[in-house]
């Protein structure tokens, strides 16, 4: 594919605080990993596929992607060449912006200019939003509270240097992939495609006109939601491609919500979960339009399991669902950024 990246070396940045999408980061070996996957997505997924699904034929609006890269099963990860780059690229549209890591900055020459700019600009943004945390603090102990927020969701944002939309910039260590492409790219098309039967990402193609249409909700962080029916309720959900499995909110099909109090609530990284043993919930008859799924599995965010994500996302969770890419195994669905719909066959 050619570079999806202008080269440019001056960067212009500003802090941001994101709610990060339901990106499940591995916990445990890879193994283990895999098991508990393969247990939720009630699938079996074989890593040494992946390579070879990820070089399969391809254009510039048609890119092969794998559901089996290693720690990573469930979720869509394909190769994008950036600046003559090949870098290992998760396709998450439960993410607003699009994130580089530790080892995409390093391919890119990155890291050293970024450190500096991380510990310049994210300290001082945590001192105008977190007053109270840094009072009676040396430099030294705001700097490590820095670190630690960084970790958590706070990251360096550089609108102009990318062709991509906006990118954050993280130094997540210890995975496998590079970079991480959400809304903000995805948004510079009028359609995108994630065809989960062949495991192609078609970008700007031609409308569906087969199976159900549903109206996109879209938050104030271009995060793009639906409603399904579950026990003659409706709920609504984040659609998250960088999730491989179903995280019902707390009272899934039973409880009645307010879901515009927390379409656009922000929660916050450092705010503190109530743990409960992880429980393997099942979920018979989910209607996503005309389209009923048979048994689907899942846990809530606030079981032991959902340790994979920040608190801020677990508890966004907790009261509304996220729809994984379970949900949407073996069917094809369309977001229309024009009209704002989404489409599913």
């Amino acid at each position: 594919m050619k570079s999806i990246i202008r080269k440019k070396t001056v960067l212009h940045s500003h802090v941001f605080l994101i709610l990060p999408s339901i990106f499940l980061f591995c916990l445990f070996s890879c193994s283990e990993e895999n098991f508990f996957r393969e247990t939720f997505a009630n699938t079996k997924y074989y890593p040494e596929l992946a390579e070879e699904e990820m070089i399969r034929e391809r254009t510039d609006n048609k890119i092969p992607f794998t559901l089996n890269y290693q720690g990573l099963t469930g979720s869509p990860v394909c190769k994008f060449n950036v600046n003559g780059i090949e870098m290992i690229t998760v396709l998450d549209t439960g993410a607003s912006n699009n994130t580089f890591y530790e080892s995409g900055l390093k391919k890119l020459n990155l890291q050293k200019d970024i450190h500096s700019l991380v510990t310049e600009e994210t300290m001082d943004f945590y001192k105008k939003k977190f007053p109270q945390k840094i009072e009676n603090k040396t430099d030294l102990e705001i700097y490590e509270l820095t670190k630690q927020a960084f970790l958590d969701g706070i990251f360096i944002i550089n609108e102009d240097a990318f062709d991509l939309g906006k990118t954050n910039l993280n130094y997540f260590t210890n995975q496998e992939f590079d970079i991480l492409l959400g809304q903000s790219f995805f948004r510079k098309y009028k359609t995108v495609t994630f065809d989960f039967i062949n495991n192609y990402l078609l970008l700007d193609t031609i409308l569906m006109t087969e199976g159900s249409q549903l109206p996109l909700i879209i938050n104030n962080q271009n995060l793009c939601y639906i409603n399904v029916s579950y026990n003659n309720k409706s709920e609504l959900g984040l659609i998250d491609t960088g999730n491989y499995t179903f995280i019902p909110r707390l009272g899934f099909g039973k409880s009645e919500i307010n879901f515009d109090e927390y379409l656009n609530k922000h929660f916050y990284s450092y705010e503190e979960i109530k743990e409960k043993p992880t429980r393997i919930l099942r979920f018979e008859g989910i209607k996503i339009g005309d389209i009923e799924t048979g048994e689907i599995k899942g846990y809530y965010s606030n079981s032991i399991q959902g340790r994979g994500m920040n608190n801020g996302a677990r508890l966004s969770c907790m009261y509304l669902s996220n729809y994984g890419c379970e949900l949407f195994r073996n069917h094809v669905i369309q977001f229309d950024y024009v009209n704002n719909l989404l489409y599913i066959k």
